[in-house]
């Protein structure tokens, strides 16, 4: 029946998200693909599921590399959204943030900022200012800023970003440490070194309180990041 098909399509949905967040983005689009297949025939009234499951294959795709792919699937999902859901909604917001992502990694940073611009004021009227999704959209609208030599502005969006999260999960979370790093960086594009050190420093103890290993992603970045801070502030004494 619809409804049964419907229900397998949505555990299906739920393993892939679970391969997902282990990394494992090929065995996640295998579960995704399958959703998809079910849900290609019984969403006919209703997309948003459908769309849902459209925009998790465009995730997988681009943790993988392939963004092209990924983008693809986030304007499909963007535009059954629109079809379906209201002007201002949760799942709209997200689909332009993600697709956000897509434009700053490809380097079209004037695009990504305008996307992230409307997925941040979208999820401010709909979530409300304390939110983790709000959190995560100011980090990479931060990001893109960064990119853009507007590392001031950004490390404000950092500020907010990262008290958020604090106010909203706790204040020793790994996404509180992402957000630290990406400010050490900002602050190292203002030659601001020691400041710079200082949120490495702080980044490092969350990772260690979080109990993440020494090979976590994470952990490599800021690694990397502050070894460039520390090679050039030795440039400039």
């Amino acid at each position: 029946t619809p409804d049964a098909e419907l229900n397998m399509a949505s555990s299906l949905l739920g393993l892939g998200r679970v391969e997902c967040s282990e990394g494992k983005h090929s065995e996640a689009l295998t579960y995704y693909t399958q959703a998809q297949k079910l849900q290609n025939t019984t969403c006919t009234d209703n997309n948003i599921y459908l769309a849902r499951t459209l925009h998790a294959i465009g995730v997988s795709n681009v943790r993988k590399g392939s963004t092209d792919e990924g983008m693809s699937f986030y304007r499909e999902a963007l535009r059954l959204q629109r079809d379906c859901l209201p002007d201002v909604h949760p799942d709209v917001a997200k689909s332009l943030s993600s697709i956000g992502v897509v434009q700053a990694s490809t380097g079209h940073i004037n695009e990504a900022i305008i996307t992230f611009e409307k997925a941040l004021a979208m999820q401010r009227m709909c979530l409300g200012n304390e939110h983790v999704e709000v959190a995560r959209t100011l980090n990479n609208l931060g990001i893109a800023l960064v990119s853009q030599q507007q590392s001031k502005k950004a490390i404000e969006l950092y500020d907010q970003a990262k008290n958020m999260i604090e106010r909203t999960l706790k204040k020793d979370h790994p996404f509180i440490a992402d957000i630290v790093v990406n400010k050490a960086n900002a602050h190292f594009q203002c030659d601001e070194y020691e400041g710079s050190i200082d949120c490495f420093n702080d980044a490092f103890r969350i990772y260690r309180v979080c109990g993440l290993p020494n090979d976590h992603p994470s952990i490599v970045r800021a690694l990397n990041l502050m070894s460039r801070v520390r090679h050039q502030e030795n440039l400039t004494i």
